[in-house]
């Protein structure tokens, strides 16, 4: 019989979502963030995360190409 690790549900439930923790939040890092779903994609498709980098504009980090705010 084989046995699961105990966290293996945790895991196999677990949305891509919790496994990014690679989001840009200082200066020079990747963004990394990633689209909102969109309604009218086709189906299965799966959205890329931004590959801007992190800049401090007047005090505040934001992405140079899709303009979120760290």
């Amino acid at each position: 019989m084989t046995t699961l690790p105990r966290d293996y549900d945790a895991w196999r439930l677990a949305s891509p979502d919790d496994e990014s923790n690679g989001i840009g939040t200082e200066d020079g890092q990747t963004c990394n963030r990633i689209a909102e779903p969109d309604e009218d994609a086709p189906r299965g498709y799966r959205p890329r995360p931004c590959g801007g980098l992190m800049i401090e504009s007047d005090g505040v980090t934001i992405c140079e190409s899709c303009g979120e705010i760290a």
